[in-house]
């Protein structure tokens, strides 16, 4: 649920998606000279307490920083985890 929940934000941003494994997606973004690919894997993460809860983790595979940087973030607000 979370997965179809990032692949549709991430579509919403204008990213082009493909999964690659059961809760891993691979993204491109933008036009020649500002393009950048990456990874958003959705994970388990611990509170510290017995309860865990579901998050993203992104990883630049090239491309500009900045793209990057702002893409992600945009994707993570309209994800709201």
């Amino acid at each position: 649920m979370v997965v179809l929940a990032l692949q549709e934000a991430a579509l919403g941003c204008g990213c082009q998606v493909h999964h690659s494994g059961p809760f891993l997606l691979s993204c491109t973004h933008g036009v020649a000279g500002g393009r950048v690919a990456f990874e958003a894997e959705v994970c388990h993460l611990s509170t510290g307490t017995s309860e865990t809860s579901n998050g993203v983790r992104y990883t630049r595979l090239w491309g500009a920083p900045l793209t990057f940087r702002d893409i992600a973030t945009q994707i993570s607000k309209d994800l709201e985890l």
